[in-house]
């Protein structure tokens, strides 16, 4: 997979890194029927991202680098 970048986002593979960043986003909306997790805790979680998540979206820092 590549990845992609815009001025203000990277879209790019999913990696084991990004994990504790998604843990943090899904525990956060357990109580939400659509996208949260319910019951979700960081060892049960773990196995879940590599069969479903396979990209990752990030602010980009050319951005802030061509603004500063």
């Amino acid at each position: 997979m590549t990845e992609i970048r815009t001025n203000r986002l990277i879209l790019r593979p999913f990696r084991e890194s990004d994990y504790d960043d998604l843990y943090e986003f899904l525990s956060q909306l357990r109580d939400d029927e659509f996208e949260g997790c319910p019951g979700i805790t960081y060892e049960n979680g773990a196995p879940i991202w590599k069969d479903t998540f396979v990209y990752a979206i990030l602010e980009s820092d050319v951005r802030k680098a061509s603004e500063g």
